[in-house]
């Protein structure tokens, strides 16, 4: 109903100033490099290859940030957005992961040459760095097709990223890792777009 409609542009409305608040805290940080982890829903990653994590260190990243309308509605996908790779930084981070007991994948280029990046990455890249002007090193998590890595493994995940960031890419760098995505993930029913903070601390408590 007309309600719905509502709430949901209501919804709408929190995240673009969730996004335009991020933006505001990229500027004032004077972010040089994002390091962006998401997960991919069967686009760069498929059954006969699913690592729980891959890195990519390629020298060209792009994707379409309006892709899933030509999924679920045959509309044009919009136009293609070009994405600032930094693949030295990228290689060390790899190198700085092996070294702290992790194994991830890595990729030179990405596996779906058609669309590029997974929504995952590119949706807040539309909304984060419009301009494109900031490298990214793209993180894919598999966190959709089970057997997938545990919360407690991500967690361990995001602070090494973090020591790598401190003692290993540089005094120069100004890095940001951003999270894509929740505990919470409901797209097609009536809590979609709502994120369940009780249950994600709950959840992070229990397993971190």
């Amino acid at each position: 109903g007309l309600g719905d409609v509502y709430k949901r542009q209501q919804q709408y409305q929190r995240c673009l100033e969730a996004f335009a608040t991020m933006r505001r805290i990229f500027a004032d940080a004077k972010v040089n490099l994002l390091i962006l982890v998401g997960d991919d829903q069967a686009e760069n990653f498929h059954e006969e290859n699913m690592p729980p994590f891959c890195v990519f260190v390629g020298e060209e990243l792009w994707g379409y940030p309006f892709r899933l309308l030509q999924w679920y509605f045959g509309e044009p996908p919009g136009e293609r957005m070009n994405v600032l790779a930094n693949p030295e930084s990228a290689l060390r981070l790899l190198e700085g992961l092996y070294a702290r007991g992790f194994d991830p994948a890595y990729a030179r280029r990405m596996p779906d040459q058609q669309w590029g990046l997974p929504h995952a990455h590119i949706r807040v890249l539309h909304h984060v760095c419009p301009e494109s002007d900031v490298p990214v090193i793209p993180i894919h998590v598999n966190s959709y097709h089970p057997p997938c890595p545990s919360p407690s493994r991500c967690y361990a995940l995001g602070r090494a990223l973090r020591d790598i960031i401190e003692k290993e890419l540089g005094p120069d760098v100004r890095a940001a890792i951003y999270g894509s995505g929740g505990l919470s993930h409901d797209p097609y029913g009536p809590y979609g777009g709502i994120i369940a903070v009780s249950y994600t601390h709950l959840r992070a408590h229990e397993t971190g």
